[in-house]
């Protein structure tokens, strides 16, 4: 028992070390960033600060015309540029992997991997802009960083997959156990770090 508790201990500590680690890095990009909260303006400067921050979340009706526009099928979508997620431990849903994570596009992100560093795989930083702007899902569409509203915007997405939506994109998904996924809970938390 004393080596399960130590290796959970572990864990848990590690798990902490990547938080911070995280918190760091998104202080570190935020300053970088020509925002427009930073700058007092009320309108999207395409910094990509809310690309980097949380990579947003399609609901299951968005797939589709996203894929369309990619002239990917829905499956190819997953595969290349999704992770499976789950939602405070009720049910999983799709969202776009950072560029750190492309080697495990179409998989279940573990709880390790959550604070990954780096953009949405579909922001052009050359371009500042989203590959799919034009379909870009309501979640994206509804973030603005000038709004203090706007800090759960990220979780719109996630609340419309129902249990078994997921089984509609990822025929062959079996579900991970009963694993904890860390979740960062509101952005205004980090921000005012």
């Amino acid at each position: 028992m004393l080596a399960a508790t130590s290796k959970k201990e572990k864990q848990e500590r590690y798990i902490k070390y990547l938080k911070e680690r995280y918190i760091k890095y998104l202080r570190v990009e935020g300053e970088r960033c020509s925002s427009a909260k930073r700058l007092g303006l009320k309108e999207c400067q395409r910094c990509g600060y809310c690309c980097i921050f949380l990579t947003c979340v399609p609901k299951p009706d968005e797939i589709e015309p996203i894929a369309k526009f990619l002239g990917l099928t829905t499956k190819e979508l997953v595969r290349r540029y999704m992770l499976i997620d789950r939602f405070i431990n009720t049910h999983y849903f799709l969202r776009w992997a950072k560029e750190g994570q492309q080697g495990i596009t179409g998989k279940f992100l573990s709880e390790e991997r959550v604070l990954d560093k780096g953009y949405c795989i579909l922001y052009d930083k050359e371009t500042k802009s989203c590959r799919i702007h034009p379909v870009r899902p309501l979640e994206a569409r509804d973030v603005n960083c000038w709004e203090e509203s706007s800090d759960d915007g990220y979780r719109t997405g996630a609340s419309c997959w129902s249990r078994y939506d997921i089984c509609k994109f990822v025929p062959d998904f079996k579900p991970q156990g009963n694993l904890r996924i860390l979740r960062i809970n509101k952005v205004a938390d980090i921000k005012a770090k």
